[in-house]
């Protein structure tokens, strides 16, 4: 088991098992025991929890206070579910909004392949933010630490689509092949990021469990169609887009 796995749900679920013992070997010698040994006399069952009634004021007040803690586990996480609920909800929104971003970067990508004048630069959409962290802040389950990831991935790689945008638009290669090299890596990210927004969408709705699987090239596919790409053409020498994502692909399941 690795470290960052050992959380606090894992260590109660263990410690459930010693207590449970615990309780059982108490009950056989405070209950049972006594009755069977005294010949089920009462007065003999009272005599033998009196020489030991620190010990069972002692295993009462621990009970008590394991019942509190379970109510009160259980409520947070009742309460936790239904955050969750809550911000799942704005999720189809938000991924619409990166879609839309993503689309709109792509095309001014395109733009600079065809040497078309320059399309307005996309703003960035900030409603995911918001709706991204609470969903990181409320997952609990297993899924909800796959989600976790992801959408963290999600947010990193697009801090790092604007900053590469702002600079492929603001220092341009001197050279038309190496322009279109860049515009291919470009691409390339653009279509990895749509690929993973495309992961969460049936999940997002509720109408599909979370797709945790890696990438293949059958999402960037259809990641580039949803982007309106045509990688055919997109081709300059002896690169191209649908050799530069298999290749990605190949290093990212080393």
């Amino acid at each position: 088991m690795k470290l960052n796995e050992f959380n606090l749900d894992k260590v109660i679920t263990l410690l459930r098992w010693p207590v449970a013992a615990f309780s059982a070997i108490y009950f056989l010698c405070m209950i049972v025991a006594p009755c069977i040994i005294g010949d089920w006399r009462w007065s003999y069952v009272q005599d033998v929890w009196d020489r030991w009634q620190g010990v069972n004021v002692g295993v009462l007040a621990f009970g008590a206070s394991l019942i509190a803690f379970e109510i009160t586990r259980y409520n947070e996480s009742r309460q936790r579910k239904r955050e969750f609920l809550a911000a799942r909800a704005f999720l189809p929104e938000a991924l619409s909004e990166l879609s839309a971003y993503l689309k709109d970067s792509a095309d001014l990508h395109m733009a600079a392949w065809n040497n078309s004048p320059q399309v307005t630069f996309p703003s960035v959409p900030s409603q995911y933010k918001h709706v991204f962290g609470n969903c990181i802040r409320h997952a609990d389950s297993d899924t909800g630490e796959q989600l976790s990831a992801l959408l963290s991935e999600i947010l990193m790689w697009l801090q790092v689509h604007a900053a590469r945008l702002e600079s492929f638009i603001k220092n341009p290669a001197h050279t038309a092949g190496m322009k279109k090299i860049n515009t291919l890596d470009g691409l390339r990210l653009v279509g990895e990021l749509q690929a993973r927004v495309n992961k969460l969408f049936d999940f997002a709705r509720g109408i599909g469990e979370f797709d945790s699987r890696p990438l293949a090239w059958e999402d960037y596919q259809t990641a580039y169609r949803n982007l309106d790409l045509h990688i055919e053409g997109l081709v300059v020498g002896a690169f191209s887009l649908e050799s530069k994502t298999k290749r990605h692909i190949e290093r990212s399941n080393e």
